[in-house]
């Protein structure tokens, strides 16, 4: 007996959902608590600052922690965290492509699902002033937007590879997606360049979710 296509597809979805979206759940519920980042966050979200296996890093290396926002409000909420965790870092308000620090200060810079907001010059212009602030072998650790993200789909492109968010908190928001070419000419300047790529959806293959995940040597 044959089952139409799109029953067996909606069936077929059913059947995920039964075990995914508890599993969504479950995730939503203790992410908070395994996953804060350090980074630039050049928008109105508050939060995802200081991932807790750095801090345990820092305590271990005595390292220098430093982390900057464009938003008060997420600084504020940084600072608290830090404060629980009992961790020392220096909170600076910055953005991303006009870092408040001196060249040459650091030996590590974090980026994580920051660099996408805004324009392709915002982009490359936050890649220079992380490659300026890194010292000589310092490393650069970038997540960020794909070309095969599900925002490329958006009707609402404003220039090559560059859209306007529809919905959800973001909506309103400009993201740039960039093609791998594009990020091998903005990653050009360092001496040593890994590209790898992390694709994701929890439900489904709609609305895939797609990271480059850079890690450049200067």
């Amino acid at each position: 007996m044959k089952i139409l296509p799109r029953v067996y597809y909606i069936f077929k979805h059913a059947i995920n959902a039964i075990w995914a979206i508890p599993l969504v759940i479950i995730m939503r519920i203790i992410y908070p608590f395994i996953l804060i980042r350090v980074g630039t966050f050049n928008t109105q979200r508050v939060g995802h600052f200081v991932l807790d296996a750095a801090h345990h890093f820092i305590k271990q290396h005595n390292c220098e922690a430093y982390g900057c926002d464009i938003s008060k409000e997420a600084l504020l909420e940084a600072g608290i965290r830090a404060k629980k965790l009992n961790s020392s870092v220096n909170f600076t308000e910055c953005s991303f492509d006009n870092l408040d620090y001196n060249d040459s200060e650091f030996d590590a810079v974090f980026c994580e699902g920051v660099l996408y907001y805004g324009s392709e010059r915002a982009f490359n212009d936050g890649i220079h002033e992380m490659y300026r602030v890194l010292r000589k072998n310092g490393i650069l650790r970038v997540y960020t937007k794909s070309s095969n993200d599900v925002w490329t789909n958006s009707k609402n492109r404003i220039s090559d590879n560059t859209y306007l968010v529809e919905k959800g908190y973001e909506k309103g928001m400009t993201v740039y997606c960039p093609p791998l070419d594009k990020i091998n000419n903005s990653f050009g300047m360092f001496d040593n360049v890994k590209i790898g790529i992390e694709e994701f959806n929890y439900v489904g293959l709609e609305n895939l979710k797609s990271f480059w995940v850079i890690t450049a040597i200067k």
